[in-house]
């Protein structure tokens, strides 16, 4: 894992977001796929997401600099699909940047067919980054809130996560030039492993949590 932090470290990606990333690779994603917030240029994620070669993704997006298939402002529109005609719908470091959740999570289970999936992450021990605009950090318990609301049962959340020291050099790393990241990063990780290992009980992953994934899945 280490070898591979570095490596997304020296390209100039966040920590926040190559550990994230790293948590994706366990799932397999097949048939009918739709990127909520994607376009034409693949984002860092689809790297490391296991996709099946004979996947079919379509991207939606509000922005025509993405070059997206569908030019949809989710939070007011519908995409133009087929009712459970989607497998997969795909929603990465996208919410946070949406004023109101109840459309594009209501249009997100109509698209989904039975035994769909619905997939993203969303920061929360992150610096404000408006695109245009940055609305919401959300824990755990209040992901859970918004999935089961609109008809989400079967809800994984994984908080992404290593430490206080890791934690602060998410919000500072943008100061360092990128030939040092490799180096303060490892230091960083390295600190937290010892206070994880010295005290289990403070749950430090889980206390400062860079980024939430999360699985909802359809009966």
């Amino acid at each position: 894992m280490i070898g591979i932090i570095l490596k997304e470290s020296l390209m100039g990606k966040s920590i926040y977001r190559t550990l994230a990333n790293i948590e994706l690779g366990d799932r397999e994603y097949s048939g009918s796929i739709l990127d909520i917030g994607g376009g034409k240029a693949r984002a860092s994620h689809y790297r490391f997401l296991n996709i099946a070669p004979s996947a079919h993704i379509q991207t939606v997006n509000v922005d025509s600099k993405a070059n997206p298939d569908f030019l949809v402002d989710v939070t007011r529109e519908r995409v133009p699909l087929d009712d459970n005609s989607q497998h997969v719908v795909f929603c990465f470091n996208t919410l946070e940047h949406l004023a109101s959740w109840d459309t594009v999570l209501s249009e997100t289970l109509r698209l989904l067919k039975p035994g769909g999936v619905f997939v993203g992450s969303i920061p929360f021990l992150v610096g404000v980054h408006a695109d245009p605009h940055d609305y919401v950090r959300m824990t755990d318990e209040g992901l859970r809130k918004e999935f089961s609301a609109v008809g989400f049962e079967n809800i994984v959340i994984k908080p992404v996560g290593r430490g206080p020291f890791t934690a602060a050099f998410a919000q500072v790393e943008f100061l360092f030039p990128f030939v040092f990241h490799a180096l303060i990063v490892c230091i960083a990780l390295f600190l937290d492993w010892i206070l994880r290992a010295a005290r289990p009980d403070l749950r430090l992953e889980q206390k400062y949590v860079l980024n939430y994934i999360f699985y909802c899945e359809l009966e």
